[in-house]
C-alpha cells in the first residue's frame, strides 16, 4: 500500500488503501455522530461501508443522490455530447464482449473501451445472478454462473 499526504488551503488531504476507514476517522474525528451523504448510495462497495463503520461508529451514512441531483447544474451542450459519447462506447464494450471466463470478458471490455478513446473504464460484475445481483469490482478469478452480468461506466474527454 503507498500513502500520500499533502496540505492543501482546506487542510489535509491523505490518499491510502483504506480509505474508508481513513475518511470515517477523520469526520468522527470532528464530529462522532456525524451524517455522511453518499452519493450512489446502493453503489458504495461493502467493503468501503464496513471500513467507515469501524472508523466511525456513531457516524450514518445516508443517500445523497437525490440532494446532489438538485444541487447540480443544468448540463450544457458540451457536457451531453462527451456524456453520450462515453455512453455509445459503453454500450458498444458491452455488445462485443467475448471470453471463455470472466477475466477474459472483462479484458476484451477494457480493450475495446480504450481502442474507442474512453480515458477511464469501471468495469462491476455481478457474477452469478441465481446468487445475487449486487455489482462489485472483479478481483481475482470468480467463476461466472449460467447467467451473469457486467456493467461499464466509462468516462470520456475528448482530449
Amino acid at each position: 500500500m503507498r500513502r500520500y499526504e499533502a496540505n492543501t488551503r482546506g487542510g489535509t488531504a491523505a490518499a491510502s488503501g483504506d480509505i474508508g476507514l481513513k475518511a470515517a476517522q477523520q469526520i468522527a474525528s470532528l464530529q462522532k455522530n456525524a451524517t455522511i451523504g453518499v452519493v450512489d448510495f446502493d453503489g458504495l462497495p461493502a467493503r468501503i461501508a464496513a471500513d467507515m463503520r469501524e472508523g466511525g461508529p456513531a457516524l450514518a451514512l445516508s443517500d445523497a443522490s437525490i440532494l446532489f441531483a438538485k444541487l447540480r447544474a443544468k448540463s450544457d451542450p458540451p457536457e451531453i455530447a462527451l456524456a453520450t459519447k462515453a455512453s455509445v462506447i459503453a454500450h458498444r464494450v458491452l455488445e462485443q464482449a467475448q471470453g471463455d471466463v470472466l477475466n477474459e470478458t472483462i479484458a476484451s471490455i477494457e480493450r475495446e473501451a480504450r481502442r474507442l478513446g474512453a480515458e477511464e473504464i469501471y468495469i462491476a460484475v455481478a457474477p452469478d445472478l441465481a446468487r445475487g445481483a449486487r455489482f462489485t469490482r472483479m478481483e481475482g478469478n470468480a467463476a461466472a454462473g449460467q447467467s451473469y452480468a457486467v456493467r461499464a461506466t466509462v468516462a470520456y474527454k475528448d482530449v
